[in-house]
């Protein structure tokens, strides 16, 4: 395929599908090149150290090398249904980061991973554009102006806002940025929609965002919600089940009166 690439930004392995799932089948659909990078993605050891919070976690999880092997195996069958391969950072997810060799863990509770970015982590925004732009390099897909599809960071989890503070760093002059709802924190707090704009007009220094609307078929809905259903260690949390994922997935992209995903453009920038 040629054309410009369209590169989705997901935090976690699931976030981009669950945000652009059916903008994902939408571009498929009409051969437009794409590709999914998940940046939290990493590998955690049965022998690595754990906070008291991540360890209370994997009480109910099981142990951390294989949940983080059953994400990525739910992330490839996902992807799949796109026709996509996955690609992974090595970045490790906010609950297992921290200084182990000295006892201190950046994020030890809920409030604190919907919270503000821990001040050791600073400069990790950088760090993960750098990242990002050598893999990109590799795969050559900065040789043109590409889109980026970013989290706007609606429930504020501390790894949506590094992403997308990180893709400040990434983006070039002429490359085109949506921002995308996070979803399910959309669905289950549209008011926060309103902070999360206010504070990514504040850090890409824009006026004001436009709407960009991208209308959808019911096959590019039902692709979205079949790969939503790969993830099934995260359907009862998420949702309550499979169906119930099925029936609220429906219910958001009939929000606006059609089938549709709702991303968000800057009206102007300094970027």
């Amino acid at each position: 395929m040629t054309g410009t690439p369209h590169i989705f930004l997901s935090p976690h392995l699931d976030d981009a599908v669950l945000s652009c799932g059916g903008t994902l089948a939408h571009l498929r659909r009409n051969a437009v090149p794409v590709t999914v990078v998940s940046i939290f993605a990493g590998e955690i050891s049965n022998a690595e150290p754990l906070s008291p919070f991540a360890a209370a976690m994997h009480q109910f999880w099981g142990a951390p090398a294989d949940v983080i092997a059953l994400r990525r195996a739910e992330d490839r069958a996902a992807l799949a249904h796109f026709g996509l391969q996955p690609h992974w950072l090595s970045f490790k997810d906010a609950i297992y980061r921290g200084e182990p060799a000295r006892g201190e863990w950046f994020y030890t509770e809920n409030p604190e991973l919907f919270g503000a970015i821990h001040p050791a982590e600073r400069d990790f925004p950088q760090k993960i554009a750098a990242a990002l732009r050598d893999f990109l390099h590799r795969e050559n897909l900065l040789d043109t102006p590409a889109t980026f599809y970013v989290p706007l960071a609606i429930g504020n989890h501390v790894d949506h806002q590094l992403v997308r503070q990180a893709a400040k760093y990434l983006i070039r002059p002429g490359d085109a940025v949506f921002f995308y709802e996070d979803y399910p924190y959309v669905q289950w707090n549209p008011a926060d929609r309103a902070r999360a704009l206010r504070e990514t007009g504040d850090l890409w220094r824009a006026t004001g965002f436009h709407e960009k609307i991208i209308s959808l078929t019911d096959a590019d809905v039902q692709t979205k919600m079949d790969a939503i259903a790969e993830y099934r260690s995260q359907l009862a949390i998420l949702f309550g089940g499979e169906a119930e994922m099925r029936a609220q997935v429906r219910d958001f992209t009939t929000e606006s009166g059609h089938l549709a995903e709702k991303f968000w453009e800057r009206e102007n920038s300094s970027q």
